[in-house]
Parts: C-alpha cells; sequence; structure tokens
C-alpha cells in the first residue's frame, strides 16, 4: 500500500494596512510649496538685477538691436550687423582688410567673411587686392551704402526718439553725456596694465 505523502501547510496571509490616501488639499499644498519657494527666488534674484547699471545697458542695448534690425531690413534690406560693417568703413575713412573690421567690431574674422560675402553679393561695398600683398583684400564701399547709411542714421535717430521719448531734452543730453563718461572709463580700464597679482 502506497503511503500518501502529507500536504505542505497553507501559505500564512499576512495582512497590512493599505496605504491612507492622502487628502486633496495636501497634495496641492505639498506640490505648490516648492513652486512658491522657486517664484520668490527668482522674484527676488531678478529684482536686485533688474536696477544695476549692466543689466539696464545690456537690457536696452538687446532691444534697441531687434528693432533697429527689423526696421533695417524692412526698409533698408539689410541687417543690423551688415550696418556695422559698412559704418566702420565709412568711419574709418580709407579701405580696410577683413580682419581689421573684424578686429574693429570684436567679430571673428570668420562671421565678418560672411557678412562681407553677402554685402558684396548684394553691391554694398567690393573687393579689391592689396597693392604690395595679393593675400590680402581691401573693402571699399559702393555708392548705394554710403545712402544707405544715411538713410540708417535716420532709423537710429527716430529709434532713439521713440524710446526716449518720455525724457525731457534735458535729461536726454544728461543720459548721453553720462554714458559717454562711463564708456571713456571703460576704455581706460581696459587700457591701463593690469598688476600682477
Amino acid at each position: 500500500m502506497k503511503r500518501s505523502r502529507p500536504r505542505a501547510p497553507p501559505p500564512r496571509r499576512c495582512w497590512t494596512r493599505p496605504p491612507r490616501p492622502e487628502r486633496p488639499a495636501q497634495r496641492g499644498r505639498r506640490a505648490a510649496a516648492p513652486s512658491l519657494i522657486n517664484w520668490y527666488i527668482i522674484y527676488r534674484v531678478t529684482d536686485r538685477i533688474s536696477g544695476r547699471f549692466g543689466f539696464l545697458v545690456n537690457e536696452v542695448s538687446r532691444l534697441y538691436s531687434l528693432q533697429f534690425d527689423r526696421l533695417a531690413r524692412e526698409k533698408l534690406g539689410l541687417t543690423q550687423a551688415q550696418c556695422r560693417v559698412l559704418a566702420v568703413l565709412a568711419r574709418h575713412g580709407e579701405a580696410l582688410s577683413q580682419a581689421e573690421v573684424a578686429d574693429k567690431l570684436g567679430l571673428t574674422p570668420m562671421a565678418v567673411a560672411k557678412l562681407v560675402d553677402r554685402l558684396a553679393d548684394g553691391g554694398w561695398l567690393e573687393r579689391r587686392g592689396h597693392e604690395s600683398d595679393r593675400r590680402i583684400n581691401r573693402l571699399h564701399l559702393a555708392p548705394r551704402a554710403v545712402k544707405a547709411l544715411e538713410q540708417a542714421l535716420v532709423l537710429g535717430d527716430e529709434l532713439t526718439r521713440d524710446a526716449l521719448s518720455d525724457l525731457s531734452a534735458a535729461e536726454r543730453t544728461v543720459l548721453v553725456k553720462l554714458l559717454g563718461r562711463a564708456r571713456t572709463r571703460l576704455l581706460e580700464t581696459a587700457a591701463a596694465p593690469s598688476e600682477p597679482a
């Protein structure tokens, strides 16, 4: 007669308390707390930065450049960067090389090369070989570029008048003088020899 195997005891069932449901109000409070803290930090940092000289100068420059670029594209068919290249050539009074233009604008030679290519293709300037060095091209303004620069100055005056419309004539004069003095001081600081550490 075969012996029957003993049956294994049934597994014990462990009863655990189900997790307590979180109230909607608590979830909202917990989720909102980090957001409120981040918002407060951003607000405080922005409030401290927005009144600083460097921030204001850069922000005014950025907004002015955006609006001038839009107007120049619409009315002249030029970008602000292209107008700057033409202005450097006109201000210098004689032909410059691309490397010299890049140095005066604070741009890389490659960036200036792209700008000059577009200006040359559009008939705004022309390249002429250097008298003694064939590797260097001199940039010369075309007659239409001189006229475009005069129109660009008018656009700049109109944009400046609109930006400073809330200031009196005396306040505008003072503002320009103070910015000029700050610029002169920064140029002097940049030219001064650095002290050894």
